[in-house]
């Protein structure tokens, strides 16, 4: 994070460096709500607000995009792998009933039978925002 924004307040002085804080600043407030329920960790957070350091806003929130789609096909094919997607979806529509029936946001698996359930249903995610990245300044450029 420091050298992206020693970057870009080299680069743009101070007014590089205050669209780069925003930049970094907008996926923490997008992604906080995913990170309190327990749908992301701490690190992938910070992970894609660092990625904001480098690129300019617009340029970001396409990388968070392309990201969330990369962990959606590795979800899907790791589902497919473990062959729990009927189980995997079941369980995320119950917690969204549940969830908008009582009004309380509650931690996403944590009724699960045991952890080890709890560690099947997750993916790392810097291998997504690595592809979102690397799709969209290799060439995809919206």
């Amino acid at each position: 994070m420091m050298t992206g924004l020693s970057f870009s307040l080299w680069q743009g002085g101070t007014s590089g460096l205050a669209q780069a804080l925003f930049s970094m600043f907008l996926p923490f407030c997008i992604l906080y709500p995913l990170f309190r329920i327990g749908g992301l960790g701490a690190g992938d957070v910070k992970l894609l607000a660092a990625v904001g350091c480098y690129l300019p806003i617009r340029e970001n929130l396409y990388c968070l995009g392309l990201s969330f789609l990369a962990g959606a096909v590795l979800s899907l094919c790791k589902m497919a792998a473990e062959r729990n997607f009927g189980q995997r979806i079941g369980y995320f529509l119950s917690y969204v009933c549940e969830v908008a029936k009582s009004g309380n946001w509650k931690l996403y698996g944590e009724d699960m039978e045991d952890a080890r359930n709890r560690k099947k249903g997750t993916i790392h995610f810097a291998l997504p925002v690595l592809l979102g990245v690397a799709i969209y300044k290799g060439g995809m450029g919206l």
